[in-house]
């Protein structure tokens, strides 16, 4: 059921991120660390590493909340790793690491909160 929640997710932020006028690049990008799950270039040209949170309730809390140091630092780490595997530097290119943060009602409304820049590596 969570598995099925999360993909859910991905699915409603990618077509949220594509209705703004990002380009996705990659979805669930793995590296030995872990996965990033969408990596998209924003219409200002932004190079965006986004994880996406999804919950049924905010009973425990808002979806965003539960990215701590340790999911941020695995995030960042992964982000380096992609830019150094396309030949990027970060000099080349402005990165944001974004939070996608959903909240899906029992009703099957949802609530997008897009979090630009929630963490930057000065914050790691």
């Amino acid at each position: 059921m969570k598995h099925n929640v999360g993909k859910l997710g991905e699915s409603i932020a990618k077509e949220y991120l594509r209705s703004k006028g990002y380009k996705i690049l990659e979805t669930n990008w793995r590296y030995r660390g872990g996965e990033i799950d969408i990596i998209a270039i924003s219409p200002e040209g932004i190079l965006s590493f986004i994880e996406v949170k999804t919950r049924r309730t905010e009973d425990f809390g808002l979806p965003e909340e539960s990215i701590d140091y340790r999911k941020a630092k695995k995030i960042l780490s992964g982000a380096q790793l992609f830019l150094h595997d396309k030949g990027f530097s970060e000099s080349q290119i402005e990165i944001s690491f974004d939070v996608i943060s959903i909240t899906i009602s029992p009703d099957g409304n949802f609530n997008i909160n897009h979090i630009k820049n929630a963490f930057s590596e000065s914050d790691i």
